[in-house]
């Protein structure tokens, strides 16, 4: 796989992670709060090109979209991504290396509008 360039990295989002808290009727709420924001390559599948060929079955199948970021030992599978008012899912994480670079791409999941 070729090296990432700084400029592929473009669009910005926030990882968020979630704690639930009791609340009045005996149920669980639950609140996202924002771990950490990074530059990324957001990309539906239908315009990853070969991604999915590339990582194999390493992304998970219910996947709609991918992002790659710079290696960050911060990400799980229990966070989820915000951008332009969406929020996804992460189902999978797949570390890369490309000559001295280490990235993550990130398999996920649409799950609408926050708004």
């Amino acid at each position: 796989m070729k090296p990432l360039k700084i400029s592929d990295l473009r669009t910005r989002i926030e990882f968020q992670s979630v704690t639930k808290s009791q609340n009045s009727r005996g149920g669980y709420d639950s609140l996202w709060d924002e771990d950490f924001k990074s530059w990324s390559r957001l990309l539906s599948i239908s315009d990853s090109g070969g991604m999915r060929y590339q990582l194999g079955d390493q992304l998970s199948q219910d996947s709609t979209h991918y992002c790659t970021i710079r290696y960050n030992k911060k990400v799980n599978t229990d966070q989820r991504i915000i951008y332009g008012g969406d929020h996804y899912t992460i189902n999978s994480i797949v570390r890369m290396t490309a000559g001295r670079q280490e990235y993550s791409v990130l398999g996920c999941t649409w799950e609408g509008s926050i708004r």
